[in-house]
């Protein structure tokens, strides 16, 4: 079992969003928005005026990972706060934008190594 708790992270995009190019600053924009509907990876495409495959490449080549990484990795971010501010397992995976607390807790472990559980109680 991992004793240190897992090093801080940061928005991959944070710091360099001025850098990508406005196509992807409103995709990535949109995918840090964890309380907005969830949007197709075609609408989003549409949204920015690319084909599917293009906004795939283009996030890829400008972010580092594929939308679909990015939003994983954004709620991975949103509920690993929550747990650092004392909110329950339930309660961060809901307000984080996951399905349920099983769903959290395996991202969470393949992520981090370890589970939101025992990451609350190296907190401590």
């Amino acid at each position: 079992m991992n004793t240190t708790c897992p090093p801080p992270i940061t928005s991959p995009a944070s710091g360099l969003i001025s850098n990508l190019s406005s196509a992807i600053q409103h995709v990535v924009l949109r995918l840090e928005n964890i309380k907005a509907e969830p949007s197709s990876l075609q609408e989003l495409a549409i949204e920015v005026g690319l084909s599917r495959y293009q906004l795939i490449r283009l996030f890829f080549k400008e972010v580092g990972m594929t939308p679909h990484a990015y939003k994983v990795f954004v709620k991975i971010h949103a509920a690993r706060q929550l747990l650092q501010l004392g909110s329950d397992l339930t309660t961060a995976a809901i307000e984080s934008g996951f399905s349920d607390q099983s769903h959290m807790s395996r991202i969470f472990r393949r992520q981090f190594g370890v589970t939101p559980g025992q990451y609350r109680k190296m907190l401590v």
